[in-house]
C-alpha cells in the first residue's frame, strides 16, 4: 500500500555542501528512483527562507513535488501547517524534535532522516530489511523523555508499534 511521505530536503541530506544545487538534484533523482520502485506518494520540501523567492514554488519531477518555500518560511513551518490541515496520515521525514511531536500530534508517523535513508538506499538497492535492525531503529526512547510511561515494558508502545509497522513499508 502506497504510503504519503513528506520530505524536510536539507534535514535528509544536510546543508555542508559545497554544491547544493548538485545535491539536491542528486537527492531527487534518488527519490525518483524510490518513487519508481514503491510507488509511494512524496513531498520533498527545501527551505527558502533565507535566499528563496517571495512566494512558493512547487514543481513536479518524476512524480515527486519539490516545494521550495517562500522567503520567510522555513521547511519546518510548511511541514507542520501541511500535515496539521491535511486529512491523511503522513510519514515525516525529518530529525528535528519539534516536526516530529507535531507529526504525533497530527496523527501522521515521524522518521529520522538517517533511518528514511537506510530504507531509501535498501529500496534502491532491493535488500530487504531484517526484523533485528527494524528493533534496534526502535531502541531510541528519547521520544519518551520526562514521560512518565505505563503497561508492559516488555511490549513495545503504540508509537513504537506505528513506526514499526511503517518502517517495513519503507
Amino acid at each position: 500500500m502506497p504510503l504519503n511521505i513528506i520530505i524536510d530536503g536539507y534535514n535528509l541530506m544536510g546543508i555542508f555542501h559545497r554544491e547544493l544545487e548538485k545535491e539536491r538534484s542528486l537527492l531527487i533523482e534518488k527519490l525518483i528512483k524510490y518513487h519508481e520502485v514503491k510507488k509511494h506518494q512524496i513531498v520533498l520540501v527545501f527551505d527558502g527562507h533565507k535566499s528563496g523567492e517571495p512566494g512558493r514554488s512547487i514543481i513536479d519531477r518524476g512524480g515527486i513535488k519539490v516545494v521550495y518555500t517562500r522567503l520567510s518560511e522555513t521547511a519546518d513551518d510548511f511541514i507542520s501547517s501541511f500535515i496539521r490541515s491535511s486529512r491523511a496520515q503522513w510519514v515525516v521525514v525529518s530529525s528535528d524534535r519539534s516536526v516530529q511531536r507535531e507529526a504525533w500530534s497530527s496523527n501522521c508517523i515521524p522518521v529520522d532522516a538517517e533511518n528514511f535513508e537506510k530504507a531509501l538506499t535498501r529500496a534502491i538497492n532491493k535488500n530487504d530489511i531484517s526484523p533485528v535492525e527494524t528493533c534496534e531503529i526502535l531502541e531510541d526512547d528519547s521520544i519518551y523523555e520526562g514521560v512518565n510511561r505505563k503497561g508492559n515494558p516488555r511490549q513495545l508502545s503504540k508509537k513504537q508499534k506505528a513506526l514499526m509497522r511503517i518502517m517495513k513499508n519503507l
